[in-house]
């Protein structure tokens, strides 16, 4: 399955939305990152403000899912993240959400 930025970003508003009631979030994509063995991806990046209430780390682990990068810390390389889920079929899919990297900058107000 295959999304591009813009229905990505539809999806990851909804999730944060259901996760952070009353919270309001800013979600702009950014430009395409380019980077070493990767870069012919074509996946651009969103990025995602908010000025209170829930953590940094809380936004992560909601967006996590829907990056097409991932970090390994044992080796310092980043790779594509295969991100799998079973469609109405009962068989297992690949899903790309178009985008590499989701950036977050917030809590605005209050952090230290």
């Amino acid at each position: 399955m295959q999304f591009d930025i813009s229905e990505t970003k539809r999806i990851v508003t909804a999730h944060l939305e259901r996760r952070f009631p009353g919270v309001l979030f800013a979600i702009r994509p950014g430009k395409p990152v380019k980077h070493g063995p990767l870069e012919d991806r074509g996946s651009g990046s969103l990025e995602v403000l908010w000025a209170t209430g829930p953590t940094r780390d809380a936004v992560q682990e909601v967006i996590e899912p829907f990056q097409g990068i991932d970090w390994d810390p044992h080796t310092g390389f980043l790779m594509a993240a295969d991100r799998l889920s079973i469609n109405e079929e009962g068989l297992i899919e690949s899903t790309n959400y178009g985008v590499d990297y989701i950036f977050c900058a917030g809590p605005l107000i209050g952090a230290r």
